[in-house]
């Protein structure tokens, strides 16, 4: 005989489990960013607590813990009795496999079946020990049936432990819970250093359970709902018929749990945000960063004056020397052919930033782009400014909403050519840096930096002076936000309640500039804030505005991936004299 593992209750512990390392790798991160300041005394005790709590095997479901208690009339921090390890409840844990589960877990696991059916988990709840009180009598009144109930399950779901790892149906962390001899070793000693998997053998001896093992998957609420379902149809434990009866009611009942009263159940709908993982694909975000750089440049019409400046040294226009500048200049003018020109830039601006300029029949605009950075910049500046004016605690989801829908869309629209224009596009901006800074080109303008030979161009060749300031701020800033989104892109689809910004960044000005001096490329939490201040400050945004963007509002429909038309739609259209463009 194998031993019985209670798989639901193994997984709530580690759903809990889950969380916890969550909260301390939240403590880890505050604590490793900032060495100088450290935690505070509480949080140090806080860490330290769920470390030891992570790396020892005895349940900390708050759930089975306030069942057990209730049971046993004893305070949580002095539970020892009836207490399971990862599934495994005490008879379970000896050496050796196959013993009957006792009358008293029988019960703790009826209890917690009853009490699971009936949506009453939560150990906070009103009338909580009230409720373990009826399950309890509930079983009392049907022993014998759960018992036989208990031991008809037992014998049919016996399976291999590693199947059941593999569906993660059981957390690793059983591998070896039970000791190899007198010593109990901890999860993280039982863990292989370097590939983090679970060993098999601990010195010397097999570990036990071992990943070889079988094992006998139950659940709680299972037994718990075939047992009221016999109740219901008046079926008695001395039944002639009861194995065909239970097994029919099995079948009938599995995967459903809606025979507790009505009255008692809680509303406990699934997470849906459990299985998005490709909504926001930070690949994207980064091209899309590079492609948002360039084209606040080309709005200070940067491109165009390199394009000025290369026709008029090749009239002989402009007196240069030999030298770098000739040099950038002659492969500048030879590699006109192959880079993207004006028209395709705008193309490719429209359709990903919904800007202005592009050929209509291009197929693809933008139009959402704008607003999202708009409530983006503004829930983010209205947060810090009410944060740093009460500095009490504020709910962070408005600006997790706001940046959340423009991480996506930008994602949706960074597919197909957009990293590899940015690869491009990238190494046309260093080009573009090093030709307009070079010495020969500042001299022959009688200009300081490159902006004051963008603005001499600009004014004296090109129609007139661009607001070159306003642009590489919003260009610098602008990437500064969508780089933010692509690093913490996990931050935009966690929990909701967990910070998306960090307050004790806010909060402690010595604590800013500890992340370093590269916000292109990995930004802080301040220079998020900072950016988003910065854009709409540069961008002429009045306060109103910012206070009218910042309220949310129903969010726009933005797929997680290219939406192509089927064909048969398409020949329709067309059919009716619908063109499609761009498709």
């Amino acid at each position: 005989m194998n031993r019985k593992v209670l798989v639901d209750l193994g997984e709530r512990d580690h759903r809990v489990r889950i969380e916890m390392e969550e909260k301390a790798q939240s403590l880890r991160i505050i604590r490793d960013k900032h060495p100088r300041v450290g935690l505070s005394a509480e949080q140090e005790r806080q860490l330290k607590r769920y470390e030891y709590l992570l790396d020892h095997d005895e349940v900390i479901d708050p759930f089975y813990r306030a069942v057990v208690g209730t049971v046993l009339k004893t305070p949580d921090e002095q539970l020892e009795e009836l207490l399971h390890e990862h599934g495994l409840v005490g008879t379970q844990k000896g050496a050796a496999p196959g013993v009957d589960i006792s009358d008293e877990e029988l019960e703790i696991i009826a209890i917690c079946g009853l009490m699971q059916l009936d949506g009453i988990t939560d150990p906070d709840r009103e009338h909580f020990t009230k409720k373990v009180s009826e399950a309890r009598g509930e079983y009392d009144s049907h022993l014998n049936l759960f018992r036989k109930v208990f031991n008809w399950l037992e014998a049919r779901h016996n399976v291999s432990l590693e199947s059941q790892i593999k569906q993660k149906l059981i957390y690793d962390g059983i591998i070896g819970c039970v000791e190899p001899g007198d010593t109990r070793y901890t999860i993280s000693q039982r863990r292989d250093p370097d590939t983090g998997e679970m060993l098999g053998t601990i010195n010397k001896r097999k570990v036990k359970p071992h990943i070889t093992d079988h094992v006998i998957a139950l659940s709680s609420k299972s037994l718990a709902n075939v047992v009221r379902k016999l109740v219901s149809d008046r079926v008695s434990e001395n039944d002639s018929f009861l194995e065909t009866k239970i097994e029919a009611v099995f079948e009938g009942t599995t995967g459903s749990y809606d025979s507790g009263a009505i009255s008692s159940m809680e509303i406990a709908l699934p997470d849906l945000e459990e299985a998005v993982d490709v909504e926001i694909i930070k690949e994207n975000l980064e091209a899309v960063q590079a492609i948002y750089f360039f084209m606040m440049l080309e709005e200070a019409r940067l491109p165009q004056v390199v394009d000025y400046i290369s026709e008029a040294w090749r009239r002989g226009a402009i007196a240069l020397g030999k030298g770098t500048a000739g040099d950038a200049l002659y492969r500048y003018h030879r590699t006109m052919p192959e880079r993207l020109n004006e028209i395709e830039r705008r193309n490719f601006f429209m359709g990903t930033f919904g800007t202005p300029g592009g050929d209509p029949e291009y197929g693809r605009d933008n139009a959402l782009f704008y607003e999202l950075m708009l409530r983006t910049t503004s829930a983010v500046s209205q947060y810090f400014r009410k944060f740093s004016r009460d500095n009490v605690f504020l709910s962070q989801e408005s600006i997790r909403k706001a940046c959340r829908e423009l991480a996506a869309n930008l994602s949706v629209n960074g597919y197909g050519m957009a990293h590899y224009t940015a690869v491009e596009l990238q190494q046309t901006i260093l080009d573009y840096r090093d030709l307009l800074s070079d010495p020969e080109v500042l001299r022959a303008f009688g200009s300081r930096d490159m902006w004051q030979v963008v603005d001499q161009v600009n004014a004296n060749y090109l129609g007139g002076l661009r607001n070159t300031y306003r642009y590489r701020i919003q260009a610098h800033s602008g990437a500064i936000i969508i780089r933010w989104l692509a690093n913490n892109h996990q931050r935009l689809v966690g929990r909701p309640g967990l910070d998306v910004i960090s307050t004790d960044v806010l909060r402690s000005p010595h604590l800013r500039n500890i992340e370093g001096n590269r916000p292109l490329v990995k930004p802080s939490d301040w220079d998020f804030v900072n950016a988003c201040e910065q854009w709409l400050a540069v961008g002429g945004v009045q306060d109103d505005s910012v206070d009218q963007y910042s309220q949310p509002i129903e969010s726009p429909p933005i797929a997680s991936k290219p939406t192509v038309m089927p064909q048969v739609a398409r020949d329709v259209l067309e059919s009716v004299g619908i063109d499609l463009p761009g498709m």
